[in-house]
């Protein structure tokens, strides 16, 4: 494999584990809502302080998560944008011939 092709298979398979990561980030944000939801059903609105900032951590834990699978999706984006452009041809599917290489 030539230069151009083993940065293109690792920046392929690095958009995957991006990929992964991002899901992994969307989906513990979405349990954080769900545990953030039970607490507040157990919260009658009462001067219970403790709940009250648990709440709090739960909603800024999970704004953190999804900004992150954000920005991680950026990165998919960009890597992408990198080994179409810069490599020549398109994302995720590097030529499998020398003579196909730039």
């Amino acid at each position: 494999m030539g230069l151009a092709q083993d940065l293109a298979a690792g920046l392929t398979a690095a958009r995957e584990a991006m990929r992964d990561v991002r899901g992994q980030s969307l989906a513990a944000a979405e349990r954080l809502a769900e545990a953030r939801d039970r607490l507040a059903a157990l919260t009658d609105g009462t001067a219970r302080q403790e709940p009250l900032r648990a709440l709090a951590a739960l909603e800024q834990a999970g704004e953190h998560l999804r900004q992150g699978a954000a920005a991680v999706g950026r990165c998919d984006e960009a890597v992408g944008g990198y080994v179409a452009g810069a490599l020549g041809f398109h994302a995720g599917r590097p030529p499998t011939s020398p003579a196909s290489a730039p």
